[in-house]
């Protein structure tokens, strides 16, 4: 069988060609592709099973920051050993310009993932296949063509792909075949890796960027939101002052007095009705399940996201999760002391979640950080307005400003989902869509 690139992909190299002035004379239509079988080719490719350097009790205790690094199934390096120590064990990469390849060749679901390409000396530890390259292929041309074999072939949790069956898988990818003295198979790959690349960096890594530099700074505002305001930050007095003035109020932001005072001089935490209560160290933990009464009639939004944390809110109810299995299953309910009923009406929750939410998840401890510690709870710092309506008009002015960050990080991660889908489908086309024919 012999295929050539889809016609689509053809134009985008030839623009390749023109912005770059890379490859003029390379005509690349009439480039040849031919099947292969890489990790079947036993004289081209070199498939070694990764040395056992130790344990991962005994590299715990081997660990020397001065030493080079070990990669692990899952690509963390947590390790690093000395080479001096342990010169048996050592990879080396013969040409940087045709570099190693090492992937997870077992670990719960990271078997076939986690591609490292390696310069130089390295180590991996016995979680790991290393793949070496002749002159016949070119390593990096092999990584575009297989970093997603885990997906395509199906690797189920905890499957480890073995020499032995990554060559029964038979994992096949289209090489060019030589076409002059000057561009060999070999030159043809690197040529089109750095098509690959060159749309990659030029284009979509563009976009990435932007959204790296902005993400970061569009985080903090948010993270400081409320102590800025409370402080009397420049950039937040000009932008109360202007929200108040359009809602139509005579205020200024640095004209408002809040009073100071702790969380357990202002609320009483109270239980449903499954609240169960556990020692520990002298403190009480009040635990507050799914399923208490008292939440069942709550209205809460799913997505409701805050700075720190996911939170389920109520009139006086504020569910904290854990967020890293996001179930809404723990909290606490509150009452407003007696004599501050008159300055803090029940649906204040707002302005109090907006005000103290990364204190409350500071919180949270225990399995699952369900609990909450309430000698740390009732130690909070508060601040607020004795007037209600400025209390509510504060909740409007960082809602609205919250809003608009949810909405910048919408647009993020679409443009990171959309130039994800750019590169695939360059990979997609220039790969996947060879036109194969008969010889």
């Amino acid at each position: 069988m012999i295929g050539t690139l889809d016609y689509q992909v053809i134009e985008k190299f030839k623009e390749f060609q023109n912005k770059s002035g890379k490859y003029s004379d390379l005509i690349i239509e009439n480039i040849k592709f031919e099947k292969s079988f890489p990790f079947n080719d036993d004289e081209n490719i070199i498939l070694i099973g990764s040395k056992n350097i130790a344990s991962h009790e005994e590299l715990d205790q081997i660990n020397d920051k001065d030493g080079l690094p070990v990669y692990d199934a899952s690509s963390n390096i947590n390790t690093y050993v000395n080479e001096h120590k342990f010169p048996n064990q050592i990879f080396e990469v013969e040409n940087n310009n045709n570099p190693d390849i090492s992937f997870a060749s077992e670990g719960n679901s990271s078997a076939g993932t986690n591609f490292i390409i390696h310069e130089n000396k390295y180590f991996v530890n016995n979680h790991r296949t290393v793949i070496k390259f002749t002159g016949k292929y070119y390593s990096k041309y092999v990584y575009y063509n297989i970093f997603k074999m885990k997906e395509k072939y199906g690797f189920k949790r905890g499957y480890t792909p073995s020499q032995k069956e990554l060559k029964r898988l038979e994992i096949m990818i289209p090489i060019p075949k030589d076409y002059n003295v000057k561009y060999k198979s070999f030159d043809i790959q690197k040529a089109i890796v750095e098509f690959l690349e060159f749309w990659k960096i030029n284009y979509t890594d563009i976009f990435r960027h932007t959204v790296s530099h902005q993400k970061p700074i569009i985080e903090k505002i948010r993270k400081a939101l409320v102590s800025a305001t409370l402080r009397y930050d420049k950039t937040m007095v000009n932008s109360f002052d202007e929200f108040a003035s359009n809602k139509g109020f005579n205020l200024k932001l640095n004209e408002i007095k809040f009073e100071n005072s702790t969380l357990g001089n202002i609320i009483d935490l109270i239980g449903g009705d499954r609240i169960t209560k556990k020692i520990n160290s002298g403190t009480i933990y009040p635990v507050y399940g799914g399923g208490d009464v008292s939440f069942k009639t709550d209205t809460y939004n799913r997505e409701n996201e805050y700075v720190i944390g996911r939170f389920a809110i109520s009139e006086t109810c504020v569910r904290f999760v854990n967020k890293k299995f996001h179930l809404l299953d723990s909290g606490f309910t509150f009452k407003i002391k007696d004599h501050l009923e008159e300055i803090l009406e029940k649906n204040f929750i707002g302005y109090f979640l907006l005000s103290i939410q990364p204190k409350i998840y500071a919180c949270a401890k225990g399995s699952g950080q369900k609990n909450l510690d309430t000698n740390l709870f009732n130690k909070i710092e508060f601040s607020f307005p004795k007037d209600k309506n400025i209390q509510f008009l504060l909740v409007e002015f960082w809602e609205m400003i919250l809003n608009n960050i949810v909405e910048r990080f919408i647009k993020f991660n679409n443009i990171e989902r959309l130039t994800d889908k750019v590169d695939e489908a360059f990979l997609y086309r220039t790969f996947s869509k060879i036109e194969w024919s008969e010889e």
